[in-house]
């Protein structure tokens, strides 16, 4: 018997199809000494099947840091969810798809199950030898040349606020702008209602003081706002999706 409000583990299940039955038991239905009704009926337990699979490992690309202050580093964080220490000599990591192997895990170095791992994005030795941009890119997880060099994880994203990071969240793992918790469990940062962006300013035809045309978007609401995945154009009849905000794209409060 355990308490609806306590998750049900179960360990050491042997690689199979498995399935839990679940009752619920409703102690307000006891009249006297009957305590007959106190138990849902079997036949309408809740039930579901999953199968076990003992080989099963995720390594993946779980927090990043693309715009810090001051002196701090820009960072990337690994999560290791598997079976067995995991072998990471020979994998690589990178900012440029088209030069995957810019930082070459060396020899030796292994995560264990259920560990992140920090890896510091600037140029001091032993340190991944580049950084990433604010304005945003890229990072991108390879698999060992021996294994054929396959892309294991990668995330893309747009304009990052300072001294905020980027992670999964939930079981599903989709990334969100999240609270800075390098080396232990993402914490998601509210977000503010996009509905409230206004367009600011723009420019256009600049010769002399400014040669780029702009558009200035303001954020009016004290938090920020995931623009990523919005569409910005001039022709909203024929073509409203003439340019895509990249994703993961935020705006500052006020901003």
């Amino acid at each position: 018997e355990t308490a609806v409000n306590v998750p049900l583990e179960l360990i050491g299940l042997s690689q199979s199809e498995h399935t839990v039955y679940v009752i619920g038991k409703n102690p307000d239905l006891v009249i006297g000494s009957d305590t007959s009704r106190v138990w849902q009926d079997a036949n309408d337990a809740a039930s579901i099947t999953w199968t076990v699979d003992t080989s099963y490992s995720l390594l993946v690309i779980n927090e990043v840091l693309a715009h810090s202050h001051g002196e701090a580093n820009d960072l990337i964080e690994l999560y290791y969810d598997g079976p067995a220490p995991l072998d990471l000599s020979g994998m690589s990591i990178s900012d440029d798809l088209c030069n995957p192997t810019k930082y070459v895990f060396p020899g030796g170095t292994t995560v264990n199950p259920g560990e992140y791992m920090v890896l510091y994005a600037n140029y001091d030795p032993g340190h991944l030898g580049f950084a990433l941009s604010q304005f945003g890119e890229g990072v991108y997880l390879y698999d060992t040349v021996a294994n054929g060099g396959g892309l294991i994880d990668s995330i893309e994203f747009g304009m990052q606020l300072r001294d905020f990071t980027i992670g999964r969240l939930g079981r599903q793992r989709q990334w969100k702008l999240t609270q800075p918790t390098i080396g232990t469990e993402n914490v998601a940062q509210p977000l503010g209602n996009p509905a409230t962006l206004k367009i600011n300013e723009w420019f256009t035809s600049g010769e002399v003081l400014l040669e780029d045309d702009f558009i200035e978007i303001y954020n009016p609401h004290s938090q920020t706002v995931d623009m990523g995945g919005m569409f910005l154009t001039d022709d909203p009849v024929a073509r409203p999706d003439r340019h895509q905000i990249k994703p993961l794209s935020f705006i500052a409060g006020e901003g």
